[in-house]
């Protein structure tokens, strides 16, 4: 299988994760919000050295090939693979692992916030 460039694929499989998992990320975006920054990382991560999405509430992700950071109330963190995010090869797999990699990011976060 080859990268999906259809948005409302990508956006479909993302909100489809986001249905079947508990992901933190919830408890920071409305899940339009989350399954639209998972379909720009999806999409971006090959085309770009990285992608940053403000949302309101002042936080902030930002997604390379490799690492997915986590900006918010003057503290950060961030989850970097030794894979890239996106693999390319399978569409769920990737929402898989931006989803894994977006809670990682964020449980480190929580951390340090403690």
């Amino acid at each position: 299988m080859m990268k999906v460039t259809d948005y409302n694929v990508v956006l479909a499989a993302a909100t489809k994760v986001l249905d079947r998992h508990t992901c933190l990320i919830l408890d920071y975006l409305t899940m339009d919000e989350a399954a639209q920054c998972m379909t720009m990382i999806y999409l971006c991560s090959d085309l770009m050295d990285a992608i940053t999405m403000d949302y309101a509430g002042n936080i902030s992700v930002i997604a390379s090939p490799y690492r997915i950071a986590i900006l918010y109330l003057k503290h950060q963190s961030f989850y970097k693979g030794d894979t890239p995010i996106c693999l390319y090869e399978d569409l769920s797999d990737d929402m898989e692992n931006i989803a894994l990699r977006l809670d990682a990011a964020l449980e480190r976060w929580q951390e340090q916030t403690v």
